[in-house]
Formats: structure tokens, sequence, C-alpha cells
């Protein structure tokens, strides 16, 4: 009994699948079993048989045909053959010292032989090999055996149609071999980057300078009407590098999604992935952003979403290399400076919920699992949008554009205005509060109002002490402070030598 019953717990939660034989019949019955599977550590085997009916001679004889065998193995990858001893009470002595000898448990060119002994009076096992460190299931098959109370039928199955159960987890569906999207989504990346290239150097400028232009994600730039920000991103690209990369990962992912789901619920997941990736990104950064990676980490969103329809293909390998890719992507995101961690994050969000609306081809699920797909999208995607167009960050920016527009018109009253707004929001961003800052201050000194200016301008001190003090140097000037004017400079260039030809500048007016 234990035999088969350890088989079908190998087939079920180990990965194996039965060894069938020239008659096209599984080598599995009451006093043998043989099982193997493959995997990125190799070729394992596992032969369980019954140790009471053998004699040590056939043993013996058993153990040295398998290590002959794996002696002619001329294949690079490894093999490991488990050789698993079942005896109804304790081993006899003879029997022990075949099993425990090194001659059979050490690796050859990188074939090992395993073997193990089972005590099923004593629930126990033994192993008399150092490695492999890991049996390949095969231990905590014997241990959850011993822990459960199986009744005698439990190993009385159709181990043929167990397998081929088993095997349809393994199987990945595929709806289109044909993935010319992906392909064209690649080709319209590198056409982009090349006319940019192209355009950027016809004017003799960088084209990282361009990409705000072309249609970067830039927040002012949305606050102020240009909502089209939030796809253009994703065609875009900041170097061969950052192109180079983007493709090759769309390439991998893109294909085998483009696969799995379609061309049409391909290019939808991947259009409201980089949608979502924008809008997250527009939400908590107001740094410009471009690239497709917010879409390619929506396409791992997608294949999370396919594990969690397929939870059994999901566990047995490959929900494992899903998450080990999205973690180094992660891990090399947060290390790497000037990586939109919050496009990524959005896409990965944006793929899973919109592979959720969509769903999965030739797989039938129930109306309310869509709908809840459908309105958790809806929610989510509305309140983002409401909370980046209403929270503090992006107002600011919008103010601050508004501002640079009346200060431009020398419009002082409405641009001081529009500064003691922002000043009242308390923005968190030290980029936004320098500018309204020293907008601010600027717009007081212009109509004469010198100690709201300085005011302004200390506060300024905190947030960049070398140009806070520039500028109430600036101010002092301004108001005919002459001895205040000069301090302050030479406390300016004191913490930033950088200023000093600006500062030179104006001390030589003042003299």
């Amino acid at each position: 009994m234990i035999i088969k019953a350890l088989s079908r717990l190998l087939i079920e939660r180990g990965n194996y699948f039965p060894v069938i034989d020239e008659n096209g019949n599984v080598v599995i019955d009451d006093n043998r079993a043989m099982l193997h599977r493959y995997g990125p550590e190799g070729y394992v085997v596992a032969e369980i048989v019954s140790g009471d009916l053998l004699t040590p001679e056939q043993i013996k004889t058993g153990l040295e045909m398998v290590r002959s065998r794996q002696e002619q193995i001329k294949e690079r990858f490894n093999t490991y053959y488990f050789k698993v001893f079942v005896f109804s009470s304790d081993l006899p002595e003879d029997k022990l010292e075949i099993l425990a000898s090194e001659n059979y448990n050490e690796g050859i060119n990188g074939n090992y032989l395993c073997c193990i002994s089972v005590n099923v009076e004593k629930k126990e096992f033994a192993k008399y090999y150092e490695y492999p460190r890991i049996s390949y299931g095969i231990h905590n098959q014997i241990q959850y055996f011993f822990s459960n109370d199986f009744d005698s039928d439990y190993g009385n199955v159709d181990f043929k149609e167990l397998a081929k159960k088993n095997e349809k987890g393994y199987k990945i569906e595929i709806k289109d071999k044909k993935t010319w999207v992906t392909y064209v989504l690649i080709a319209v990346n590198i056409l982009v980057w090349l006319l940019i290239e192209i355009y950027a150097r016809s004017k003799g400028v960088d084209s990282s300078s361009l990409l705000v232009d072309f249609g970067a994600k830039e927040n002012t730039h949305i606050m102020m009407g240009e909502y089209w920000r939030f796809v253009t991103p994703m065609f875009l690209h900041n170097g061969i590098t950052h192109l180079v990369v983007n493709s090759y990962s769309l390439y991998v992912l893109g294909t085998t999604v483009e696969m799995i789901m379609g061309k049409g619920r391909f290019l939808f997941i991947y259009l409201m992935a980089s949608l979502m990736g924008s809008i997250v990104s527009f939400i908590f950064s107001i740094a410009p952003s471009v690239g497709a990676s917010g879409a390619i980490f929506g396409l791992l969103g997608a294949l999370i979403y396919y594990g969690t329809e397929h939870r059994e293909l999901f566990k047995k390998g490959f929900g494992r290399g899903i998450l080990t890719t999205l973690l180094i992507n992660i891990v090399y995101g947060l290390s790497v400076p000037r990586i939109d961690n919050f496009g990524h994050f959005g896409g990965l969000l944006g793929g899973f919920l919109a592979s959720g609306v969509v769903g999965l081809p030739s797989f039938r699920r129930s109306l309310k699992k869509k709908t809840v797909f459908m309105v958790a999208a809806a929610v989510i995607l509305s309140t983002s949008l409401y909370y980046g167009f209403t929270n503090t960050q992006n107002q600011s920016l919008k103010k601050l554009e508004l501002m640079s527009g009346f200060l431009n018109e020398r419009n002082w009253v409405e641009s001081e205005k529009l500064g003691e707004e922002i000043i009242k929001m308390h923005p968190k961003n030290e980029a936004i509060l320098f500018n309204a800052l020293w907008n601010l201050a600027m717009s007081e000194a212009k109509q004469g109002k010198y100690d709201e200016a300085v005011e302004h301008a200390q506060m300024l001190t905190e947030v960049d002490p070398a140009n806070g003090h520039f500028l109430l140097g600036i101010i002092y000037n301004d108001a005919g402070n002459v001895e205040m004017s000069k301090k302050e400079l030479e406390e300016a260039v004191k913490i930033d030598p950088r200023l000093r030809n600006k500062v030179e500048s104006i001390l030589n007016t003042i003299k």
C-alpha cells in the first residue's frame, strides 16, 4: 500500500510522472514504482521498492546497475537517482551496510545515486548520502504519508489518468502563435526613437532635452490640460540603452502574454497598464518620465493573474519564475536612481486588473468575478485620477505654472497671491517649495514689500541655504541696504562657491 500511496503523493504533490515501459504501462505496483521529473536542477528519478522482498545480493546488484548506467551518461545535465527501500520494520544489518556504502552514495560526473530506507513500523526514514542537500520532494512526501491517516485504497488509482490530469497543470494553453502585435509595438518604439534622434541632431541638441516636448509624462503640462501625456510616454525612450532594455523585455514578456491572451486582450492589457503606470507616477512623482516599463510591468501583472486562474501551474514552477523576475526588477528599480518605480508599480497593478477584466481565453468564470474586476478597475482608475488632479503636489505645480506666467507679465500682485496660496498648502516637495518661495519673495520685492520679501527669503534658506542667502542679498540690494546685501551674498558663496561669478557681478554693480 505504501509504495502506491507514495507514488500518488509524488505525482500529485511532488511534480513527478510515472515511468512508462515499452508496452505503454506505468511502472507502479505493490512492490515497485518508478517515477521521474525534469526541472532546472536536472533529471530526477525516484525508484521505490520493497526492501523486505530483496536479498542483500539483489539490492547490491540493483545499485551497481544504476551506478553503471550513470557512469555511461555523457549528457551535460545532472541526474539524481533516488533509490527508496521500504521495510516493514528495522532493516537487517547486512542490507543496511550495502545502503550505507560510500560506493553508492556519491556523485560521478554530476550524477548522483542516493539511497533512502523507510521503516513503516516506526514511521521513520533514513538517508545515506550527504549530497544533494535537498531530496526534490521525496522526504517531504514520506513525512506527509506518515503524518496522515490514509486508507488502504488511497494508492489504488489509475496512474495513467492521474498522470494525464497532472500533466494538464503543466501546459500553458496557446491562444495565438503569431505574435505580430508585440513586434509592431517594438518597431514603433524604435521608429519614434530614431525620428527624435534625427530631429535632435538636425537641431544640434541632446535628444533627452526634447522628450518633454514630444510627450513625456510631465505633471505641470498634464495639470494644464495636456491629458494625452498619460499615453504618449510608452513610446518614448531616454537613450539607446533604455530602448534596448525595454525592447528586449517587451520581446520576452510580450510574445508570451500575446500567445496566452490573444492579440486583442494583449493590446488592451498593454495600454491599460501603461495608462495606470502614468497615472500612479503622476500621483506620486513630479519628475518627467518616459518608457514602456509601466506597460512591461503590466505584462508581469497579466502573468500573475494567469497564475491565479491556473494555480497548479503557478505552484509547479511557472509562478516561481514570474515572481523571481518581478523581484529582480523591483530590486533593480529601487537601487538605481532616476527609475520611475511608481510607474512600474502602477503598471503592474494595471496589468493585473486589465487581465481580470478581459479574462483568459477559453476559460469560463462567473459573472460575479468579472463584475468585481470591472468595478475594481473603474473605481481605482477614477479615484486615482481624482486624487492625482486634486492632491497638494499637483495643485501646487499648476499654481506655480500660473505664477510663472504672471511673473513674465510683470503682474506682481497676482503672482504674490498665488505664491501665498502655495505656501499655505505646505507642499512637501522641496523643488516646489523652493520655486514658490523664490517667486513669492521676488514678487513682493518688486512691489516694495521688502519686509515680506526678506521673511520669505529667510524661509528659503531652510530649504536651500546657498540660494536663500543669495536671494536675500538681491533683496537687500534692491532695498538699498548695501551692507546686509554684501553679507548675505558672501555667505551664499561660502556655502556654494559655484555662485561666485553671479555674486561678483552683483557686488561690482554695488561698488
